[in-house]
């Protein structure tokens, strides 16, 4: 039998030259295993008496900082990680280690992502960006480099459900990793992970509905007459925690959408640690990321917390979806009716 291929070991095959990456994502992974370890079995933490308001007026679970924390220890402590940008942060956090100013990267990071749905135990996840620093034309200013999405070297997010993973892209492939917690390593499980060209499924809070533009309003109605027309329905499935959106769309096929709304005309999702990473991780896997007419990867980043909408997915859906998307028109509620 072969022997199980390590993240380590994977890393050191793929990247023999860049230690520092590894590095990297060797101690953001061992951040995970204790975040991973703290969300089992503690239902007693995810009361509301566990719960704050952070910087964008949204409920701060206590895990949310817990998890932040780690990361910034295992980033600290890694030596390759020059500045973060958290969510639960309003400006950049640049690090305090002796070696920063030779460190390498800049990570976006996303430390709990749905941990609104941590009291009913749904699963929730971390994403992040991975940034070249020296790839910026001012590398020492720790906002350069978010300037330019072309300085995005890996991203990733770990999925702390009934097992945890990790699910990685680097420039040509997109890889899972599933966590043994006998060894406490994650072990390479899908490699070389494609998503379906076409899918079924559509991921949307529907109860915006009347908050969408016209073009979104008839994507919707597009989807939800597949069967009346073309005898093959869709299916629904909004789970409301973007990590296992995104996870289900990257293996079964699908489109996930966050539109716009009269509420939030950018957009609610974050562009440098929610929508760049997927987007980057969905399209090395095949699929297609956009926010209206442009691709995501191709928006500049003006500010730490800068929002956009969001359409991604199975490549085949998200071509449909522009069709119904760039022309629109926006309505506000009463005209939708």
């Amino acid at each position: 039998m072969p022997k199980e291929i390590n993240l380590y070991r994977f890393m050191k095959g793929r990247n023999e030259d860049n230690q520092d990456l590894i590095t990297a994502l060797e101690h953001m992974s061992k951040a995970a295993i204790i975040i991973s370890d703290q969300l089992a079995g503690q239902l007693h933490l995810m009361s509301p008496s566990a719960e704050s308001i952070n910087l964008h007026g949204e409920i701060q679970h206590y895990l949310d900082q817990f998890a932040e924390q780690q990361f910034l220890n295992a980033l600290t402590d890694s030596d390759s990680c020059f500045a973060v940008i958290s969510e639960e942060q309003e400006d950049y956090i640049q690090l305090s280690s002796a070696l920063s100013q030779r460190a390498r990267y800049i990570i976006a990071l996303d430390p709990l992502d749905g941990s609104s749905n941590i009291d009913v135990n749904v699963p929730v996840g971390s994403i992040f960006s991975i940034y070249d620093r020296f790839k910026s034309a001012s590398p020492n200013h720790p906002a350069a480099v978010l300037q330019d999405s072309g300085s995005q070297v890996a991203a990733g997010y770990f999925l702390y459900g009934p097992a945890t993973m990790l699910v990685m892209a680097l420039s040509d492939q997109v890889n899972g990793f599933t966590l043994d917690r006998s060894l406490h390593e994650f072990i390479l499980s899908h490699p070389d992970i494609r998503i379906p060209e076409n899918g079924s499924i559509y991921s949307v809070n529907d109860g915006n509905y009347h908050q969408f533009d016209r073009g979104t309003q008839n994507y919707l109605r597009f989807c939800r007459q597949q069967e009346e027309f073309y005898g093959s329905a869709f299916t629904a499935r909004y789970i409301g925690s973007m990590v296992a959106d995104i996870h289900r769309t990257l293996f079964r096929g699908g489109i996930f959408l966050y539109p716009a709304t009269t509420a939030a005309p950018s957009g609610k999702l974050r562009l440098a640690y929610e929508c760049r990473p997927m987007a980057y991780i969905i399209e090395k896997a095949g699929g297609l990321a956009n926010s209206g007419p442009k691709n995501i990867l191709e928006i500049d980043l003006s500010s730490p917390h800068q929002r956009a909408p969001v359409v991604m997915g199975s490549a085949e859906m998200v071509r449909t979806a522009q069709n119904f998307l760039n022309s629109s028109l926006p309505v506000t509620c009463e005209q939708s009716f």
